[in-house]
């Protein structure tokens, strides 16, 4: 088999408890066998595998597909939700949308400061370190207006495909090493098998196996929202996840 090539890994480390025998030979001359649980700590790696054009391909089948039955299912198109919250008036007050409309040229007078330091012959370190976090802080105010746009197409048709679409990629890309060579992370033969199994995964696995599981869903979002997976990305989730633990 054709050995499958990697995106990213990454390593967790995993408790785990063994039971270990001791022998002893006590007054009258006999061997006693004592049973001792010790807990200790084994790291695990896991990959993402790259997809290979004939799982493309599926994929692309599959969330058409799915598309189309959210639709049916009554779900809206992206396009049309806009349309009706356009015609409403759009989806934020007047306030939000000044405040927004701020923030934007704001961000971009502290970025026009930060360029004209940056490529200063003496830059000021100290004036640039502020005016980057004040930077950091107008893009999260707008992060968190931007959100209730968002939050909208959530229910899309386009949105409910993607997400089954990220499952899909999910149960064929995720793996893990072991005895040094890869293995499914996932296991099962057809899209079937592997989506009972991850079904049971969700339902009766461990904190550690859901942790596993959401740093693969995250990372593979993350390589089909923005079409790259480099490993600092990878990292990077996990100590988002890590914070939010």
């Amino acid at each position: 088999m054709k050995e499958k090539k990697i995106l990213a890994k990454f390593s967790l480390n995993k408790e785990t408890e063994t039971e270990l025998q001791e022998e002893s030979i006590n007054e009258a001359g006999e061997t006693v066998i004592t049973k001792k649980k010790v807990k200790k700590i084994v790291p695990n790696t896991f990959v993402i595998f790259k997809p290979s054009r004939s799982l493309r391909e599926d994929v692309e089948v599959y969330q058409a597909c799915e598309y189309g039955k959210a639709l049916q299912g009554g779900a809206m198109s992206a396009i049309l939700l806009e349309k009706r919250y356009s015609q409403d008036k759009g989806i934020f007050t007047s306030q939000e949308l000044e405040e927004r409309q701020s923030l934007y040229e704001k961000l971009l007078e502290k970025n026009k400061l930060i360029t004209e330091i940056k490529n200063s012959e003496t830059p000021d370190k100290a004036k640039l370190d502020s005016l980057e976090k004040e930077s950091t802080d107008i893009i999260i105010a707008i992060q968190k207006i931007e959100s209730k746009s968002q939050g909208l197409f959530n229910n899309s048709a386009e949105r409910i495909a993607r997400d089954r679409a990220i499952i899909y990629y999910s149960l064929f890309l995720a793996g893990k090493i072991e005895d040094g060579k890869t293995e499914d992370f996932i296991t099962g033969k057809s899209f079937e098998e592997k989506r009972a199994f991850l079904d049971r995964l969700e339902e009766d696995g461990s904190e550690y196996d859901i942790k596993v599981l959401s740093i693969f869903l995250t990372a593979i979002t993350v390589w089909m929202v923005s079409g790259k997976l480099e490993q600092q990305d990878v990292d990077n989730i996990i100590k988002d996840i890590d914070m939010v633990a």
